[in-house]
């Protein structure tokens, strides 16, 4: 009451919110899921980051020291009024070790999730697709060279513009179907086919390096979709525990356990 949120499980405090994500992994998907293909940049970074919190041991603790210094960095850049003094000098060089450090070591997390992902996700597009169209991925890395260099190098851009110029939050997944980008050059649904590939690909990425079904959320993504691409992708993810929530009629290659209806907020059948 009156302080800030608190997640346990068990009766166990969590250290990190994103934790969860650990204890209880789910692949949610949902009718948004084509802004990772077709919106901004960092709508795919966070896409990126999701994963690499979810599969890599010290992923989330290394994203939280990246959100951390560039949230300090930029503080100290929007202080400076565009002067570099020696105090701003001293505490900037730290910052800038610090995004150094933990900033290349979140694109170097990136970029193995990237070459492990691949495959899985040319194999979805094509399973959901029906076609031979193929896939890939490629992670843009916006500095060359060693990372701390390069933020020396930009110091005075930076101060100039009171902006972190430099650093993975810069970087871009690039996503072509058949050697072009499909954020500008592919159709809706292409780009839906494409989001919804790179979703079974994780999913099908964690269970096999963790041999655990992520529990699978579908909101109401069926809509979207023709029956054969719905029965593609339940046919890749269709293991392990599914929760499906649609404003419409239950998809026929669907075979419930349990419905629950709701009307108006109001639960008001359940169907066993």
């Amino acid at each position: 009451k009156g302080g800030r949120d608190r997640f346990t499980i068990n009766k166990q405090p969590l250290s990190r919110i994103s934790d969860i994500s650990k204890t209880i992994p789910v692949t949610v998907f949902a009718a948004q899921d084509i802004e990772v293909v077709r919106g901004a940049p960092f709508v795919r970074r966070d896409f990126l980051d999701q994963c690499v919190a979810m599969l890599f041991p010290r992923g989330s603790s290394t994203i939280s020291s990246v959100e951390k210094v560039l949230r300090q960095r930029g503080m100290l850049l929007k202080q400076s009024g565009g002067q570099l003094s020696p105090d701003i000098a001293s505490t900037l060089d730290v910052w800038d070790q610090q995004l150094g450090l933990y900033g290349s070591k979140l694109a170097e997390l990136r970029r193995d999730l990237v070459a492990l992902i691949t495959p899985y996700v040319a194999q979805a597009y094509r399973r959901i697709s029906g076609g031979r169209e193929l896939i890939t991925l490629n992670y843009n890395c916006s500095w060359e060279g060693d990372l701390y260099e390069e933020l020396v190098k930009s110091r005075k851009d930076d101060l100039r513009r009171q902006i972190n110029g430099t650093g993975p939050h810069r970087d871009e997944l690039e996503i072509d179907l058949d050697g072009h980008p499909i954020r500008h050059n592919g159709s809706q649904g292409e780009q839906r086919t494409a989001a919804y590939a790179l979703k079974i690909a994780f999913h099908s990425l964690y269970k096999d390096r963790e041999s655990e079904d992520p529990i699978l959320l579908l909101d109401d993504v069926f809509s979207e979709l023709d029956a054969q691409r719905s029965g593609a992708i339940l046919g890749s993810v269709s293991a392990g525990q599914t929760i499906l929530t649609t404003t419409g009629n239950i998809p026929k290659i669907i075979e419930p356990t349990m419905e629950i209806h709701i009307k108006n907020g109001m639960l008001v059948d359940t169907l066993y």
